[in-house]
């Protein structure tokens, strides 16, 4: 199950880009290796999806590791530095237990 400040930063991140940005998102998100559930999810309905709607589709679909890494891969392939730090400062620093 994923952590709701994860949903809620994974949104918040994407709901940041513009749609030339989120396009271009999309396209690095699908060259890299894919979870099985994404795999199957239809690529359509992700490519029509805007930043909430991807957010809860990667959710629904792939574990919270490999969201992580794959937000912050991405965004540093935008070279988008300030939402690549912000991810990497939400996202891979975990509180303690």
């Amino acid at each position: 199950m994923t952590s709701p400040q994860l949903e809620w930063t994974l949104q918040t991140l994407l709901e940041q880009l513009n749609e030339d940005e989120l396009k271009s998102f999309k396209s690095l998100l699908r060259a890299l290796p894919l979870e099985d559930v994404l795999q199957q999810t239809r690529w359509s309905e992700v490519e029509e999806a805007d930043g909430k709607k991807l957010a809860e589709i990667l959710i629904h679909t792939s574990s919270e590791n490999w969201i992580r890494s794959a937000t912050v891969t991405v965004l540093e392939e935008m070279n988008l530095t300030e939402l690549c730090k912000m991810a990497k400062a939400e996202m891979l620093v975990r509180p303690p237990p």
